[in-house]
């Protein structure tokens, strides 16, 4: 994907997502954490702090519990990727638990600091959008393979 377009039915490329925002910026308003293999970063139901993470190495897991027993993964993320921003822009519990697959690295943006970056990068709400989009289409497709 080399630009940004309407109705762009491409899978949006992470990495050009994240590369919209000044670097610079963006060592100045994040914070790097850590987390071991099979960590639970984000817990599903979890309210406040409402923050954004991309992935900078190894690998995490995003799943969502049906019941006490029962879960489907949704996505794994590999470096560029980008979770929690439904909770950090919508403000509700999250929707989702993410657990380190491997040793991870991450950068965490809080809703101040992404306020800051998108008024400074006026093309990444669009890139976020295509995202969300996406993981809305996925999400639909499965929902619709297990009902097949």
């Amino acid at each position: 994907m080399s630009t940004l377009t309407l109705r762009n039915r491409e899978e949006p490329n992470m990495k050009e997502i994240v590369s919209m925002i000044d670097l610079d910026m963006l060592k100045n308003l994040s914070v790097v954490k850590s987390f071991p293999a099979k960590q639970i970063i984000i817990r599903e139901g979890a309210t406040e702090p409402y923050n954004m993470y991309i992935v900078l190495a190894g690998k995490v897991e995003v799943w969502k519990n049906f019941n006490s027993v029962q879960r489907m993964s949704l996505e794994t993320l590999e470096p560029g990727g980008i979770f929690g921003e439904m909770s950090l822009f919508w403000g509700e519990p999250r929707s989702a638990t993410v657990i380190a697959l491997t040793d991870v690295t991450l950068l965490e943006l809080s809703e101040n600091s992404m306020e800051d970056i998108m008024k400074a990068n006026p093309k990444l709400p669009y890139g976020l959008l295509m995202l969300l989009c996406q993981r809305i289409q996925k999400l639909n497709d499965k929902l619709q393979s297990l009902t097949t």
